[in-house]
């Protein structure tokens, strides 16, 4: 069930919803347990893309539900997905190094080991903070809190055909602001504050996919490309920062330091072009009319009953009359 995607149908109450979407993507977290205990690289992955699955499923629903604090449970979720993070960033920085390096001198490669053992000793070290976490009573007290009954508001009837349109042109917005408020030249922070917004709007979006798919798909496919796209220039300013901590931090051999003088050169190349192609990306998906297609996909979606009402709405039968005397 790894990387669980969930589509709510457009008839379905929105309360009945969250509760659905919560427990799959919990399930989804809990199937993956063992594994990133063990420090697996891809358990860990999904143990991470789980979390934040929750976390945008806890945010969106948070109208129609009453026994979830919404501020509390994204803290809780976002310690758990940062406790997998830790992991995880390592695994990519990892792979990305020595993918890169492959483009050195064989020689070069060789003298970057000392960096590659680092990577690997801290990667160890935090795969066993995560094992403690995941046995932490704060890891059972959120997984008891998430697996409780959910209590549904008054609202919580609502088709979530008829509401989606409202719950997602927040998250619409807040992607649009944290572009419009990039210079012509971006700064790593604001491309990886757009690229927070773009994934938590790509969370939401793939639940309202039934709702329309015709015109939603191909958002949520620019929506990707732009997540991937910024998210691969994050990466390499991460690398160029580790490779430039590890160097500062000790006293190296002369070859060890101009191995990772050139490996840092190599990514600053890197991410250079992956900026371009960012910025690129972000014209391409402003050009595409977001605004319009969440108007025609959602809020102007024809108000549904949902497909509780007859349960919720049901008219009480009336009591019989007792018989007289």
């Amino acid at each position: 069930m790894a990387g669980a995607k969930f589509t709510v149908q457009p008839h379905d109450a929105a309360g009945s919803a969250a509760r659905s979407t919560i427990a799959v993507h919990l399930r989804a977290l809990l199937d993956q347990i063992a594994g990133a205990q063990r420090g697996e690289a891809e358990p860990v992955h999904q143990v991470r893309v789980a979390a934040r699955r929750l976390r945008a499923s806890v945010s969106l629903f948070a109208p129609y539900v009453s026994s979830l604090r919404p501020k509390v449970m994204d803290e809780r979720l976002r310690w758990l997905g940062r406790q997998a993070g830790a992991v995880r960033d390592l695994d990519v920085l990892e792979q990305l190094m020595q993918k890169r390096a492959k483009k050195l001198d064989p020689q070069v490669v060789k003298d970057l080991e000392p960096l590659f053992e680092e990577v690997r000793l801290r990667r160890a070290k935090a795969a066993a903070a995560l094992a403690k976490s995941l046995s932490s009573s704060r890891y059972k007290s959120l997984v008891a809190r998430l697996s409780a009954p959910i209590a549904i508001t008054h609202r919580g009837d609502a088709a979530f055909g008829a509401v989606a349109g409202d719950l997602f042109a927040p998250m619409l917005k807040s992607v649009i602001r944290a572009g419009d408020k990039m210079h012509e030249d971006p700064t790593s922070d604001e491309l990886h504050r757009l690229r927070k917004r773009v994934k938590a709007s790509r969370y939401a979006l793939e639940m309202m996919l039934a709702i329309d798919q015709k015109d939603l798909r191909p958002m949520l496919k620019n929506l990707e490309d732009l997540q991937d796209m910024v998210g691969a220039d994050h990466d390499a300013v991460v690398a160029i920062s580790w490779i430039r901590d590890f160097v500062g931090a000790r006293q190296l051999p002369a070859n060890v330091a101009f191995a990772c003088g050139a490996l840092a050169e190599a990514f600053r190349r890197r991410e250079n072009k992956l900026k371009r192609r960012g910025l690129k990306e972000w014209q391409r998906f402003t050009k595409s009319g977001p605004d319009r297609i969440v108007k025609k996909a959602l809020v102007h979606h024809p108000k549904e009953d949902s497909s509780d009402d007859a349960i919720h709405h049901a008219p009480r039968p009336r009591r019989r009359a007792h018989a007289q005397g």
